[in-house]
């Protein structure tokens, strides 16, 4: 009989252990389940800070081509405001000569 009892209590071990196992197992379950719900959520933000990004990205570059016009745009004015100045000077100094030669020889 004390071989029955023997097997029987190896039994009630491998029935408990088996237990122990299946908990342990399901723990393992509920983690995997939480990791794969972050992961999903990471997933979700990066694909949000990645739309975030290249929308800026456009902005950025939209900027920049503006920045550029803006720069052409300045240069060609800066070029025109010389020539203009130096057109001034010399139409200033053509009609100073003139005057001052009308002044010197009158014609009458």
């Amino acid at each position: 009989m004390s071989s029955r009892s023997a097997s029987g209590s190896q039994l009630d071990d491998i029935s408990k252990y088996l237990d122990r196992m299946r908990d342990v197992k399901r723990e393992a379950d509920e983690q995997v389940r939480k990791l794969r719900t972050e992961r999903d959520e990471l997933d979700a933000k990066i694909d949000q800070l990645q739309q975030r990004r290249d929308s800026v990205e456009q902005r950025m570059r939209a900027e920049q081509q503006r920045a550029e016009r803006h720069e052409r745009a300045i240069d060609q004015a800066a070029e025109t405001f010389e020539k203009l100045l130096e057109s001034t000077k010399n139409l200033a100094d053509f009609v100073r000569k003139e005057y001052q030669e009308s002044r010197s020889h009158p014609d009458s």
